[in-house]
C-alpha cells in the first residue's frame, strides 16, 4: 500500500515554473542616424531567431554592407562603414532576415565626407547667437519705446 502512495503522490509533486516573457520584446533596431560617407556605422537590433544570419544593406544602390549573426537571445550588433561614394542625404538602413522572417530599417542622414560631426554632447556652431541677441535687443527697444509712447499719452490726458 505504501507504493501505491508513492505512485500516487508523484504526479502531485509541482512542476518547475517555465520562465517566459508575453507578450514578447517587439523587435526593435537602434542605429546612429547621422553618418559620414566612409565612416563606420554601428547598430544593435533585437527580435531575431538565436543564431540567425542577418544581411545589413544601406538602400540607395550601395552594395550589401555585411553579413552578421544574432547571438543566443536574438540580438545582432555590428559595425558597418558607409560606402565612401554614398551620395548625401536620406538612406535606408536595413536589417534583412529569413526564416523566420524578420527586417528592420530606419532612415539615416548621410553628410558629405568633408563634413565633420561635433564632439559628443557638444552644438555645432550654427553662427545664430549673434542674430538671437539682435532680435532679442530690437524687441526689447521696441518694447521700451511702447511702454514710452504710453507714458507720453496717459501725461497729456492728465494734464487736460
Amino acid at each position: 500500500m505504501a507504493a501505491a502512495a508513492v505512485i500516487a503522490a508523484g504526479p502531485l509533486v509541482p512542476a518547475e515554473t517555465a520562465h517566459a516573457e508575453y507578450p514578447p520584446n517587439a523587435p526593435s533596431l537602434s542605429i546612429d542616424t547621422t553618418g559620414i560617407a566612409g565612416d563606420p556605422l554601428t547598430f544593435t537590433a533585437t527580435g531575431f531567431a538565436a543564431k540567425q544570419q542577418v544581411v545589413a544593406e544601406l538602400i540607395s544602390k550601395a552594395p550589401v554592407l555585411g553579413t552578421f549573426f544574432a547571438d543566443s537571445k536574438g540580438t545582432v550588433s555590428g559595425t558597418v562603414t558607409i560606402p565612401a561614394t554614398t551620395k548625401p542625404g536620406p538612406h535606408t538602413f536595413r536589417l534583412t532576415a529569413r526564416d523566420p522572417d524578420l527586417v528592420l530599417s530606419a532612415v539615416i542622414n548621410v553628410l558629405p565626407r568633408h563634413h565633420k560631426l561635433p564632439p559628443d554632447g557638444q552644438l555645432p556652431e550654427t553662427g545664430s547667437g549673434q542674430r538671437t541677441f539682435v532680435m532679442f535687443s530690437t524687441a526689447v527697444g521696441l518694447l521700451a519705446a511702447g511702454g514710452g509712447a504710453v507714458l507720453v499719452v496717459r501725461r497729456r490726458r492728465t494734464r487736460r
